[in-house]
């Protein structure tokens, strides 16, 4: 609508409720555009312009000229490809830079490199020519969002008088069954994965390689996911228990450098014992410790020094939360990982302690996991969702029978990552089993954790993380 004083002196709009012009249904949300004024074709009338963001991350400036009784008219609009011009973190403004007597428009956009970019569409009759950094802060204002002598795994500053980072990552398959928690160490990992196994049970994978628990476990059986995530940590497998097919796996990929391996299976039964704490019954009650792992370790020759690929960590604990490619995120109090009822997940934000407590169900009612033994609770500085294929196949690892599953580690999928109280969806990508995941938001910029304990969770495709 537009908007005039009438011959009685009341503002009233042109046309009525019908306006200048009107849309087709569904075809232009306002909640996505932005909008400035000016002469842009320099006939001494008012034109508008608008900065519109498309669902594929692409963006556009449109323009409604006078000449054209203010309609919409694309065709002389200037257009960016996906992820070229980020609309969540751009402004625009309208002014005559050149004093031609047209208006031109400046975008001004903070930039996930740290650098502001100021671009400028000049007004060229009834277009918009664009010019991008007509202007840029200086690189040596650029603060770098991403730690650099901080713990590859969980982002927190390395700090003198703790072990040697370039030691390898001990990667400890634990129990997640009922029966088997509390568990014992937890609350000490770098990263923990949550990985879906033969009959949608559910099992972790635990990596320490900042911190040494004294007591960790219960420790279990090997599983095809454990081949695609432990060289990326450049981790030394810990498990107990494997199937012919996979034991003969596992053995390959030591073999090939992919990894080593510490299990009874493999020749270092002494790293372990069992015992009935908490009155628990075999298969539930394998224990280790760290020191007994790093010594099996170095006997079957992983005690040298190892470069563990770094995970995208913020430089600061205390960050501005959309900081790290949370740019548009939605508020994330409470969310449930859709597991079965024996196994289903529920993660509630702490806003005091900026951190995610974690709850699981017993097959009865939701229970606070605290680490058994410290006491801690256990508590995620980020929650990541990642979203692939999963399948179930023909390989029998369980003594009951159930056929393992497998899934894809590799290539690219959606992603969720909860953190700072915040959901960001977006996109996961891995090229090779070597690397580690990478994170985008939908505007094709880097999404960055925050330093300290993440928490993993891989599921199926159709499967839906749901949160408030």
């Amino acid at each position: 609508h537009v908007f005039e004083l009438d011959a009685g002196g009341s503002i009233a709009p042109i046309g009525g409720f019908a306006g200048r012009w009107t849309s087709g249904p569904a075809f232009f949300d306002i909640s996505k555009a932005r909008f400035v004024a000016g002469d842009i074709d320099g006939d001494k009338r008012t034109d508008i312009v608008d900065f519109y963001d498309y669902p594929d991350g692409s963006a556009r400036v449109h323009l409604w000229l006078s000449s054209d009784g203010l309609a919409l008219r694309d065709v002389i609009g200037v257009a960016w490809p996906i992820g070229a011009m980020p609309w969540l973190p751009t402004q625009i403004v309208a002014g005559d830079w050149n004093k031609d007597g047209k208006s031109d428009v400046a975008t001004v956009t903070a930039g996930q490199d740290g650098v502001t970019h100021v671009g400028l569409l000049t007004s060229v009759g009834r277009a918009l020519s664009f010019a991008p950094d007509a202007w840029t802060t200086p690189a040596n204002e650029v603060r770098a969002l991403g730690c650099t002598l901080c713990w590859p795994l969980n982002g927190m500053p390395i700090a003198g008088g703790q072990p040697n980072v370039h030691r390898r990552p001990l990667a400890v398959k634990i129990d997640n069954a009922p029966a088997a928690r509390p568990h014992y160490g937890i609350s000490q990992a770098d990263m923990v994965w949550e990985l879906l196994v033969e009959g949608f049970i559910t099992r972790l994978a635990t990596y320490y390689h900042s911190q040494d628990p004294q007591t960790i476990g219960a420790v279990r059986s090997v599983r095809f996911s454990d081949r695609y995530t432990t060289p990326m940590v450049r981790g030394s497998l810990v498990f107990s228990g494997a199937s012919q097919l996979m034991e003969s796996l596992v053995r390959g990929d030591i073999a090939a450098g992919a990894y080593v391996g510490v299990s009874p299976q493999i020749g270092q039964g002494n790293a372990f014992y069992r015992s009935n704490v908490d009155g628990r019954v075999t298969p539930h009650n394998l224990f280790t410790s760290s020191q007994a792992l790093r010594s099996a370790t170095n006997e079957v020759g992983g005690g040298g020094s190892v470069d563990v690929p770094g995970w995208d960590f913020l430089a600061q604990a205390n960050h501005p939360a959309t900081l790290g490619g949370f740019l548009g995120s939605v508020p994330a109090s409470t969310l449930t990982v859709p597991y079965r009822a024996d196994a289903r997940v529920r993660y509630d934000y702490d806003a005091n302690a900026n951190v995610y407590l974690r709850y699981q169900s017993n097959g009865v009612r939701p229970v606070l996991e605290v680490d058994a033994a410290n006491g801690a609770w256990i508590m995620a500085k980020n929650i990541v969702i990642i979203r692939t294929d999963v399948w179930v196949t023909n390989v029998v690892d369980d003594a009951g029978g159930a056929p393992s599953l497998d899934m894809r580690m590799t290539g690219s999928g959606p992603a969720t990552i909860f953190r700072d109280g915040l959901r960001q969806d977006g996109t996961w990508s891995r090229a090779n089993l070597i690397d580690p995941f990478t994170f985008t938001n939908l505007y094709g910029h880097k999404i960055y954790l925050s330093p300290g304990q993440t928490w993993v969770h891989v599921l199926p495709m159709d499967w839906q993380v749901y949160s408030n």
